[in-house]
């Protein structure tokens, strides 16, 4: 099982795999069976993220897997490096909508989510 994340605001792709992320105690996580041009991985030596990119080059959403250690102190140091905030699929937000209930409004009226990635 895993929860999905994206930031409120446009963050380039490219950038989180740079020599400055890096720096970070960050980098790549390269398995070349799951690596594509728009699905690459980030590891801190804990924990890892799978970043997905959007058609415009810019971070679509990240996958994080669920399990015990999950501090999401990766998502921490995106946020902090790249001056972002990222949200979870169980926020409002990531689907689009500021509140809760502008959210249960859409979908009660038929509106679908789209796919978490």
């Amino acid at each position: 099982m895993y929860t999905c994340y994206k930031p409120t605001t446009p963050l380039q792709f490219e950038p989180l795999f740079s020599d400055r992320f890096r720096e970070e105690g960050s980098g790549e996580s390269k398995d070349p069976r799951y690596t594509t041009s728009w699905r690459r991985c980030l590891g801190d030596g804990i924990e890892t993220v799978w970043v997905y990119r959007d058609a415009d080059g810019n971070v679509a959403s990240l996958a994080v897997w669920d399990h015990e250690f999950a501090s999401l102190e990766l998502l921490k140091k995106i946020e902090d490096a790249f001056g972002v905030e990222i949200v979870s699929e169980k926020d409002p937000r990531y689907w689009g909508y500021e509140t809760g209930g502008q959210l249960k409004r859409a979908l009660a009226a038929g509106a679908l989510p789209p796919p978490l990635i």
